[in-house]
């Protein structure tokens, strides 16, 4: 279950029991994750589905969508519980692997445009043109510490998001929540131009109807450009894939990159659909 502690007890960690029920799964909570809920106005209780806008099914949360919040950890936390935002994220992840989940999983945050309601989604601390948003450069301390010298911030999402990837459901209230995440990310994008006159409209032809990882340029093109060329999509898709098959990152920590294994050969895809037969059987 998602844990709660609250900011000025960060280190106390209680579980939120209430009226919630969970199936069974391997890929633990990670520790540290904050709980700070975004002002209410700012999302929706549950997910209720209006086919006429979302794509999707109803009460099925089966994609992830990244972001990049231009700006700092505590300015999108700070936004986000203010009620003039009309916005808000699951989660905001700091540079440095901090975390703070600001609405439950599953409810409704209002960050992701037509795939809110079927998506958990993800406001990544920093800036989508920084070639540096998930590494470190050559002139910090904890260069070379690293797999790739990723910094925490690409640990903490993959790990957070495995987690939402091994569990099946939810219930609160009465309503069955199913997780249908795949260890994918598609390529695809959605269809969209600007018209400019006689004032300027942003219009979207052919919205993205996917399950997986997607960043916020791939939902609406022209306009979003995060979390940008430099997020590495294949080695952060290993890391997602690691904690699902290990428990643990095996691509991040120096000492624990493993040799070459039929990952490359099966596919992050067969080998999560695999893991999760093995678990329900």
């Amino acid at each position: 279950m998602e844990f709660r502690p609250t900011i000025k007890q960060a280190a106390t960690f209680t579980l939120s029991l209430t009226l919630i029920a969970s199936a069974a799964h391997a890929v633990s909570y990670p520790k540290g994750v904050v709980w700070d809920e975004a002002h209410t106005s700012n999302l929706t209780r549950g997910r209720a589905y209006n086919s006429n806008y979302q794509v999707g099914q109803k009460n099925v949360i089966d994609s992830i969508a990244i972001h990049t919040t231009e700006g700092s950890y505590r300015s999108a936390i700070n936004w986000f519980n203010n009620s003039a935002a009309n916005a808000s994220a699951h989660y905001v992840i700091g540079k440095d692997g901090s975390a703070t989940q600001m609405v439950d999983s599953w409810d409704t945050a209002w960050t992701t445009n037509y795939i809110n309601r079927r998506s958990i989604s993800f406001e990544m601390a920093g800036y989508a043109s920084d070639q540096y948003q998930w590494t470190y450069a050559s002139d910090e301390a904890d260069y070379g510490t690293t797999y790739k010298n990723y910094r925490p911030n690409l640990d903490k999402l993959a790990h957070i998001s495995a987690y939402f990837v091994d569990l099946d459901t939810k219930v609160k209230n009465g309503v069955t929540y199913t997780y249908d995440i795949p260890i994918a990310h598609p390529t695809e994008s959605a269809e969209a131009h600007y018209v400019w006159h006689p004032e300027t409209e942003y219009i979207i032809d052919k919205k993205l109807d996917t399950k997986g990882f997607v960043g916020h340029s791939q939902i609406t093109p022209h306009r979003k450009s995060d979390p940008g060329k430099y997020f590495p999509w294949d080695d952060f898709m290993l890391m997602v894939d690691s904690y699902v098959q290990h428990g643990e990152n095996r691509y991040y920590d120096l000492s624990t990159i493993p040799e070459p294994t039929t990952a490359s050969m099966i596919g992050l895809a067969g080998l999560a659909l695999l893991a999760r037969r093995r678990r329900k059987n």
